[in-house]
């Protein structure tokens, strides 16, 4: 197996880790890798906002991606592979199945290579995200190939032609030694999906396969309803049950949450900001080079919080109690959340892995017997809680008259800058739904009980009657 190394350094013009990808046998670095992790970076600056976890993600899925087309290149040459179509085309266009089927793939290559790779099958949303990176990824490195000129090699053997071309030409060349033969196949094949992958990125090919649902699993994310009051009720700490309050009252981010200043509460008018640490100098004053690392900020369309019944309650009761017997006096920092181990105690919870930040929250879900996140016996995380807050505020919040939130409303109180992103989590109830059509097949049942025949009819033209009016249904 071809194995790359993900090398971790700090950037220093932006204040983020960032990675660069290395081919363990040659130690060179994969040309365009960490050029465009900087210019993600470059681009969440530019807006405003950033966001580690962002960066983590797209280093791990390209290194995913790269790796998937050296063992796959590996395979075509050292069997002699004989194709209808090209190399470049046969590695890019197999990959979406690697992903998603991975051994049980139909395209032999995508199965060849799992199987040599060890890799196992990734649930459809998360192969989305991976072709999305993958897709934007060959586009940039294309659209700056020329001016950046990474490899020397590229035109040694075009993997763009017909197979049997590209074994003829090796065969041309002067005797070459197996180093030098697998050193020019590597080169050739990395610099050509670098320069002219993108063309089969872009097609509709390179997707997910329709047998992998991207939404299986949507309806579940939220964390249980029946389940949140004995959550409160058995949170250990006034630290978890502020914290796990405010994340259900509000649906922030867990990241938005831990950055907190203790400044940022009132709590005489009960209110919440939520701001960047980006030109607050308060935000850096006591932390470490560890805790300075790990700030980020997605980037939030309001500072303001807006919580719904009955958390704002429990927030404030539990926040003032936490403050007056459980945070640490004399802090250096003024992050509100702390963690409360004893060889870390009082550093911000922020900067914590998210091991710990979730520990105290799975470790209650075992007490009190929640459910297990769709029935593959992993525990919901601090982010189903933010789930939460969407999946209510879309199907049961009502305002004093009765009326319903549409999604804008739910957008700007989420903070989203994106409808799409709101979408993500505001998820139509599903007994909901069945209840509607329920009494709406009642109602019109018994308004046409005497005419059947004539009900789609009667129906339409009722339907289309309105409509003409400027009724709104």
């Amino acid at each position: 197996m071809i194995k790359l190394k993900k090398i971790s350094f700090k950037n220093t013009s932006f204040g983020m880790k960032s990675y660069d990808l290395l081919d363990i046998s040659t130690g060179e670095s994969v040309p365009s890798y960490a050029e465009f992790l900087h210019e993600i970076m470059a681009n969440q600056v530019s807006e405003n906002r950033q966001a580690q976890n962002s960066i983590n993600a797209v280093a791990s899925d390209l290194k995913v991606f790269l790796e998937y087309v050296l063992n796959a290149q590996d395979l075509l040459f050292k069997n002699k592979v004989s194709t209808e179509t090209t190399y470049l085309s046969e590695i890019i266009l197999s990959y979406p199945s690697y992903l998603s089927l991975a051994q049980n793939s139909q395209s032999k290559l995508a199965r060849e290579t799992a199987k040599i790779t060890n890799r196992a099958p990734v649930k459809g949303k998360s192969v989305a995200r991976n072709l999305s990176t993958v897709n934007k990824f060959l586009n940039a490195s294309a659209a700056n190939h020329e001016r950046n000129s990474q490899a020397n090699t590229l035109d040694f053997i075009n993997i763009d032609v017909a197979s049997k071309n590209i074994h003829k030409e090796l065969l041309n060349r002067r005797k070459l030694s197996t180093s030098e033969r697998i050193r020019l196949q590597k080169d050739s094949v990395i610099g050509q999906v670098i320069r002219g992958g993108a063309r089969y990125t872009n097609s509709i090919l390179f997707r997910t396969p329709s047998r992998i649902s991207l939404t299986s699993s949507k309806d579940y994310k939220h964390f249980p309803i029946d389940y949140i009051q004995p959550l409160l009720d058995n949170a250990q700490t006034y630290r978890d049950r502020a914290l796990w309050s405010l994340l259900l009252g509000t649906g922030l981010r867990m990241s938005e949450a831990g950055q907190i200043l203790v400044q940022d509460i009132d709590l005489a008018k009960e209110e919440v900001k939520i701001l960047s640490y980006r030109h607050r100098i308060a935000c850096f004053e006591g932390l470490n080079d560890k805790s300075i690392f790990n700030l980020s900020f997605k980037g939030r369309a309001t500072e303001e919080v807006f919580f719904i019944y009955p958390f704002k309650t429990v927030f404030f009761d539990s926040i003032e109690k936490y403050l007056k017997f459980e945070r640490p006096y004399g802090s250096k920092h003024s992050y509100l959340f702390v963690t409360n181990g004893n060889r870390s105690k009082g550093e911000p919870l922020f900067s914590s892995s998210n091991t710990t930040q979730n520990y105290s929250f799975k470790k209650v879900q075992n007490k009190i017997s929640c459910p297990y996140k769709d029935g593959l016996n992993k525990r919901y995380t601090l982010h189903s809680l933010r789930h939460f807050y969407g999946h209510w505020l879309i199907n049961f919040h009502r305002t004093e008259t009765g009326e319903k939130l549409n999604i804008e409303d739910v957008q700007y109180m989420m903070g989203h800058k994106e409808r799409k992103s709101t979408e993500h989590y505001a998820v139509i109830n599903k007994e909901i739904a069945k209840e509607k059509i329920r009494l709406a097949n009642l109602v019109l049942q018994n308004k046409y009980r005497e005419n059947t025949k004539e009900f789609l009819t009667n129906q339409q033209n009722n339907v289309l009657t309105t409509l003409l009016k400027g009724v709104s249904l």
